[in-house]
């Protein structure tokens, strides 16, 4: 991620190409956390008993984070 600014840092005309490619990342980073967890769920049913919490706050966290990005999006275009 932060080689990316740095190599297009010498393009004028994609000044903004850095900051989509690194909100990109995060938002994948994020929706792959959140796949995760949940799977963790299903394949993991010993751990996830004794950890409820730790994949819990996990789950909880990135479920928000993915929600509150979904309801800008959609507030945006309305």
């Amino acid at each position: 991620m932060l080689l990316v600014p740095l190599q297009s840092a010498n393009s004028g005309s994609s000044g903004s190409a850095p900051f989509v490619i690194v909100s990109g990342v995060i938002f994948i980073f994020i929706i792959g956390t959140f796949t995760i967890s949940i799977l963790n769920i299903f394949l993991f049913k010993v751990w996830v008993k004794k950890y409820w919490f730790i994949n819990g706050t996990i789950t909880l966290l990135s479920g928000s984070a993915i929600g509150y990005l979904l309801y800008r999006v959609i507030s945006i275009n309305s």
